[in-house]
């Protein structure tokens, strides 16, 4: 399959995680420091924010109080980038693993954040 038929694509838990990721750097919060705090380790916490790592609710709701923020204006904020995302082109799959030749071009959480930076400065 060509580079030119392959359609940019990412997933509902990579948005998430970097959503979440963003907020946390804009609190000036360490990964490691954030992690210790929800009492898991970095690397899992880095999977979340990655988004090959589910979030559970408990851990939605725990990571919004360390970030003084209500889950639900984190969803909303996740939602709003689905949207961003969409109306660029970039089709958001619910599942977190997409397999098999698909003809998509996954983007990751490091793609997401530099979306979610470039809309907040708008």
């Amino acid at each position: 399959m060509s580079r030119h038929s392959l359609k940019t694509a990412t997933t509902y838990p990579t948005v998430v995680g970097a959503v979440i990721a963003q907020l946390r750097k804009e609190k000036g919060i360490k990964q490691g420091e954030f992690a210790a705090r929800m009492k898991i380790g970095q690397s899992t916490w880095s999977r979340i924010e990655q988004g090959t790592s589910s979030l559970s609710i408990e851990q939605l709701v725990k990571a919004a109080e360390y970030l003084e923020i209500a889950p639900s204006k984190i969803v909303a904020k996740v939602d709003e980038t689905v949207q961003r995302l969409r109306a660029n082109g970039v089709q958001v799959a619910n599942e977190r693993v997409v397999t098999g030749n698909t003809g998509l071009l996954l983007i990751g959480a490091a793609a997401i954040a530099a979306i979610i930076i470039a809309a907040s400065k708008k």
